[in-house]
């Protein structure tokens, strides 16, 4: 059974692999379109400072983590140690879904880069899923083309991969207007994703001594960005408080 822990203002919950697996197919079984959100550290930076925007992430009927530091203010060792998900693990547990249960997907992006490298993805490393249609946005959706498109094509899954805000308010708002099993908010997954590959591009063309190192350097960076938010969270429990 999935854990679930209150982060800020959310119902965070958190799956093992295996139990992520049978949430799948609950929610596809169920037959209704149901909203999931991955949830990073610019999203709780937001949610800080605005209930407006509070109230439009509770509309996603799971929020899950995205980023191992947006837990930061829990015990992460003993996520941990119950092998419970905090990333970008679940990019492929979900697409390793779609592959396998034959459903279709339908890709949106705000960037033309982060959307190739997704469709890339899904190809190289997924060819069973059937991608029946891609559209690019920017920092205004345009939400008639892009519904229209996804009501034409009537995927039974779509993905998000929009920067923080955008994407969170562009799914609360016009979920209700297409037809589906699950809409999916997965920028931080996909940015993280894209991030892998690229240490790996650099570590392929400088050594394993380079790969290490570079790894290396990556951790750190995360740990300090962790560290911040937290000094970041208890200020503004402090205040709140």
């Amino acid at each position: 059974m999935a854990e679930q822990v209150d982060t800020l203002a959310y119902l965070v919950r958190l799956f093992t692999a295996e139990e992520f697996r049978e949430e799948l197919q609950k929610i596809c079984e169920d037959e209704r379109l149901r909203t999931l959100l991955f949830l990073s550290i610019p999203i709780l930076r937001e949610s800080m400072s605005s209930e407006q925007y509070v109230e439009k992430v509770r509309k996603f009927q799971y929020i899950l983590p995205g980023e191992e530091n947006v837990m930061g203010m829990h015990n992460i060792e003993r996520f941990r140690e119950k092998r419970l998900l905090m990333g970008v693990e679940y990019l492929d547990l979900v697409l390793e879904y779609i592959e396998q249960e034959n459903y279709t997907l339908y890709l949106v992006g705000d960037r033309l880069e982060k959307l190739s490298f997704l469709l890339y993805y899904c190809r190289e490393q997924y060819p069973g899923i059937s991608v029946v249609g891609t559209f690019v946005g920017g920092e205004k959706m345009d939400d008639e083309s892009l519904l229209n498109d996804i009501n034409v094509t009537c995927p039974d899954i779509i993905m998000t991969a929009i920067e923080p805000q955008l994407q969170e308010n562009w799914i609360a708002d016009n979920h209700h207007k297409f037809n589906g099993l699950l809409c999916i908010g997965a920028d931080v997954l996909v940015r993280r994703k894209m991030n892998q590959y690229s240490q790996m591009e650099v570590g392929q063309a400088g050594g394993t001594f380079f790969t290490q190192w570079k790894a290396a350097k990556v951790r750190m960076i995360e740990r300090i960005k962790g560290r911040i938010f937290r000094k970041e969270y208890d200020n503004y429990m402090k205040k709140k408080a």
